[in-house]
């Protein structure tokens, strides 16, 4: 099972309110837009555990990234949900 971000509530989306959703990171730097969503069952339910970010994760999505490095944001990267998604600063 995975956690919620810091600041953000269990919460109930709509794969629709993640998808297209505008991605960036800790510095407001684009990081892409969500092209994939991955979850794992938690009960009767899904809990998205990652997303797939990015052009080249649409190659990823049917089959071929073409060698293209895909990005992948597990759930606890994210700090923040609204007015888009922001990641975390990464550990140096």
């Amino acid at each position: 099972m995975t956690e919620e971000p810091a600041g953000v509530a269990r919460t109930t989306l709509r794969l629709q309110q993640l998808m297209g959703r505008r991605v960036v990171d800790a510095d407001g730097r684009r990081v892409g837009r969500v092209v994939e969503c991955l979850a794992e069952p938690d009960g009767d339910e899904l809990r998205v555990t990652g997303l797939l970010v990015g052009p080249h994760a649409w190659a990823a999505r049917f089959g071929s990234a073409s060698g293209h490095a895909v990005r992948f944001v597990r759930w606890e990267e994210i700090a923040a949900l609204d007015p888009h998604i922001t990641l975390r600063p990464r550990a140096e």
